[in-house]
């Protein structure tokens, strides 16, 4: 394979030649970053090199995933240590490193920050490729499946503290801000055990409760000075959902971002992605294929293949999707099969594709579509 990496101008872009602002997020390209979050783990042993020989070319950016603070490295379990970077230095591209971080509570010490600042500088400094460096820092911080989830005056004083040793230490590592979709949001989550703070922070619309009407975001966002890229995370997980293999309607990802998904009415990409000198991403997103639900009668897709070219067409390789938001500079597919449990149902979803992909070009077009 090519030493280096191609961003999407390979993969789906250059869809159209876009004029870039004059004010351009760190580490922004004129291109659209294309990322892969693979699964190393036992039982699936998923690596950025044997991902990119799958795909047939070499993918831009991946994602790796640690806690703070950090544990030890456990030689016997393999457990702790830093996210597995190593991995995508094995293979001899110069893909951009997305290390996602999730504090395992508040009680993050400068200490612990420094080590996380120098761990991201390395990566630049050290590797010899001076690779590009993002950030994801506590995401999807709506959510109580994570220990600092649905509590904003905390989780906003955490990160202006981890954004000013961070930017210290690794200045060219570009921080990124990235909630969970809004749609269905707060999620059925209990807030009786809310602070009083929280409360009013979360209580947008000012009714004394805290409902789908409020703001999912806002709440959450701790300001221009201290957010370099802003993401979300994009999932199809079936229609209403439900655990049933149903491909989805073109527009819905498109829906997601501009809150037209009729689970959400808040403009996420309006508010956030065109704001002076931020570039916007899709910081983690698949389709998930319910594998007990194959011979369920409500299932009309009867192939992963045909779930998933659904997801692709509409979702990473829609020219529509990136001249409709410009300011879309990443995309980031989750690949893994996960047990999830929604509603108390235990579900196993696959969201990994599995198929190459072959570049159509057309003009200063570039479309990758799904070879079936």
């Amino acid at each position: 394979m090519k030493r280096f990496t191609l961003l999407l101008n390979i993969f789906i872009i250059s869809l159209i030649k876009f004029t870039i602002p004059q004010q351009t997020a760190l580490n922004e390209r004129s291109q659209v970053w294309f990322g892969i979050w693979t699964n190393p783990e036992s039982g699936y042993s998923d690596t950025p090199s044997t991902f990119n020989k799958r795909i047939g070319f070499n993918v831009s950016v991946f994602q790796i995933a640690q806690v703070i603070p950090l544990p030890k490295y456990n030689y016997t379990t393999g457990a702790g240590g830093p996210a597995p970077e190593y991995l995508i230095e094995q293979t001899n591209t110069d893909a951009a490193v997305f290390l996602t971080v999730y504090p395992t509570s508040f009680n993050i010490s400068d200490s612990d920050f420094n080590i996380l600042g120098n761990q991201l500088a390395a990566y630049t400094n050290q590797t010899g490729l001076n690779r590009t460096v993002f950030l994801r820092f506590g995401p999807e911080m709506q959510g109580t499946w994570n220990p600092y989830g649905f509590q904003p005056t905390a989780y906003i004083t955490l990160w202006k503290r981890m954004y000013t040793i961070i930017k210290n230490l690794s200045p060219t590592t570009a921080i990124v801000w990235a909630p969970n979709t809004g749609q269905s949001y707060p999620y059925n989550q209990p807030t009786n055990t809310l602070s009083s703070d929280d409360l009013n922070v979360l209580d947008t619309n000012k009714d004394g409760k805290v409902d789908n009407s409020d703001d999912p975001y806002l709440p959450y966002y701790p300001g221009d000075d201290v957010v370099d890229w802003i993401g979300i995370s994009t999932y199809y997980k079936g229609p209403n959902y439900q655990n049933i293999n149903v491909a989805q309607n073109s527009g819905y990802c498109a829906s997601v971002l501009n809150g037209t998904s009729g689970t959400s009415s808040f403009n996420f990409y309006t508010t956030f992605c065109e704001k002076p000198g931020k570039a916007c991403m899709i910081a983690e997103s698949g389709a998930a294929w319910h594998e007990q639900a194959v011979t369920n009668t409500l299932s009309t897709t009867k192939s992963i293949i045909d779930l998933q070219r659904a997801w692709w067409q509409d979702c990473i390789t829609s020219t529509t999707m990136f001249t409709q938001f410009p300011r879309l500079k990443l995309t980031m597919h989750f690949e893994h099969e996960k047990l999830e449990t929604d509603g108390n149902v235990s579900d196993l979803r696959d969201y990994r594709r599995k198929t190459k992909v072959t570049i159509h070009s057309k003009g200063n077009l570039s479309v990758a579509t799904l070879i079936v």
